[in-house]
């Protein structure tokens, strides 16, 4: 074999592989990218972004980023919507030009270009500008006639026209508050039943101040979640003087909530229904809005209302003894290490597995009917002297909760439970279910086998 010959072939194939690569290929990718660029209709960095000025058929606007925040300076001075704003830099931004043609100087108006079109003039960080006009829709296709020069017109996607046609409404920020809900320690409402106070307890629990108690956070989180999403229905004043005429000099509802570390606090005052609707202002701005009725709804609730009526709350993986006391029986059940249930003081008769988990689900799930009094009060009174029915859940020696029921009253029963200091009412239907019958719940008795003599006959 010629090495010499080979590695000079070997030599050849490299070179041309090289050439082909970066002659060829590359060329080809750059001449790629330059038409790519050539359609692009604005070549900028959002972030570099600092002011918008935008005509368009409802009027003349002017967008500026101040302090990190996209502001309205006209007509008006107010905060803008960071969604929309995004939206239009990213329609912009991302517009390509589908087709360009020359025009004479004149015909820029049969296209809807000049006087009576949206135009566009972006400011930069660097204090250069690039501007862009857009008219009439295209007659085929979904595309508009654009123009940066009186001497070339351009088509692009009608839907950045879309973008850019906007009422001072949809521009405007619109939110009642600005907040973060993970952020919210404290929340007091006042409504035509009285003032209430809650505060958070660990990641998503919340406790009614008033009465210690446990707080209905489905209630709160709708409440949050109003606030924290919803956007104004109207504004109907600017400067925020007409307090009296909005119903809002003397609110009907207030909501107040306390945020983040510091505690800065966020108020909404809202006014009581004023020919059919509700007006509210964020104390920290000028304007008052019009709002949706929802949120009203959401915060004109009793006490009762904003309590948890959760009855009993464990975790059942805890629980390994329980005892279920009615007159003249008691129930214990214990759990061995294989998870079966056994009865206690017996030769280790079982438990079904399902009517022990459907208790402890009936348990863990039962509801409040009524809140009838919280702190001290006489048990004879309710009839937890003389208890219907207790129940009383161990972590071996640990009590973890303990239920008793007493009188029954129409259809329910008074209750109590060892985690507060309070009387409720519990259903019937659930009072059943908890009572326990000790030969609906152990495994049948197995059968002696039978002898010999017994199966001949």
């Amino acid at each position: 074999m010629n090495w010499k010959k080979t590695i000079a072939l070997a030599l050849t194939f490299i070179v041309l592989g090289a050439y082909v690569y970066f002659v060829e290929i590359k060329q080809h990718e750059s001449k790629k990218q330059l038409e790519e660029k050539s359609k692009k209709v604005f070549n900028f960095v959002t972030d570099s972004v600092k002011t918008i000025a935008l005509k368009n058929s409802f009027g003349q606007f002017v967008i500026k980023k101040i302090q990190g925040e996209w502001r309205i300076t006209e007509p008006i001075y107010t905060q803008a919507d960071k969604s929309t704003i995004t939206t239009m830099l990213n329609s912009l931004k991302n517009s390509k030009k589908e087709t360009t043609f020359s025009v004479a100087p004149g015909e820029l108006a049969q296209y809807g270009l000049g006087q009576g079109a949206i135009k566009v003039r972006l400011s930069l960080e660097d204090g250069s500008t690039d501007s862009l006009e857009l008219g009439e829709k295209t007659p085929v296709g979904a595309y508009v006639y654009t123009a940066k020069t009186d001497s070339q017109v351009f088509t692009i996607n009608s839907s950045v026209k879309s973008t850019l046609d906007k009422k001072l409404f949809d521009i405007r920020d619109k939110k009642y508050l600005h907040f973060k809900r993970d952020q919210v320690q404290n929340i007091t409402l006042r409504n035509r039943y009285g003032k209430y106070e809650f505060e958070k307890t660990g990641d998503k629990d919340w406790t009614f101040v008033n009465i210690q108690r446990p707080a209905n956070k489905a209630n709160l989180n709708s409440i949050l979640s109003k606030l924290e999403y919803s956007n104004a229905k109207a504004f109907v004043d600017e400067t925020g003087t007409k307090l009296r005429q909005y119903g809002l000099s003397k609110p009907a509802y207030q909501v107040d909530l306390l945020v983040g570390t510091d505690k800065g606090r966020k108020r909404l005052i809202i006014s009581r229904k004023i020919k059919g609707k509700y007006y509210a202002k964020d104390d920290s701005r000028k304007p008052i809005f019009q709002i949706d009725s929802l949120l009203v709804k959401d915060i004109n609730k009793k006490m009762k209302d904003f309590r948890d009526t959760d009855f009993a709350e464990f975790k059942q993986g805890e629980v390994n003894r329980i005892e279920i006391e009615y007159p003249d029986t008691l129930i214990r059940l214990q759990k061995d290490t294989t998870n079966n249930w056994l009865l206690a003081d017996s030769a280790g008769r079982k438990a079904e597995i399902s009517k022990i988990n459907s208790f402890f689900s009936n348990f863990n799930y039962s509801k409040i009917e009524e809140f009838v009094k919280d702190g001290k009060y006489n048990p004879a009174k309710y009839g937890f002297d003389k208890p219907s029915l207790k129940l009383s859940l161990y972590r071996d020696d640990q009590l973890l909760l303990q239920a008793t029921f007493g009188k029954k009253k129409g259809k329910n029963y008074y209750a109590t439970t060892s985690a507060y200091q309070s009387v409720y009412m519990v259903s019937e239907t659930k009072f059943k279910q908890l009572k326990l019958k000790l030969d609906k719940i152990l495994e049948p008795k197995p059968q002696p086998e039978k002898s010999g003599e017994q199966k001949a006959a």
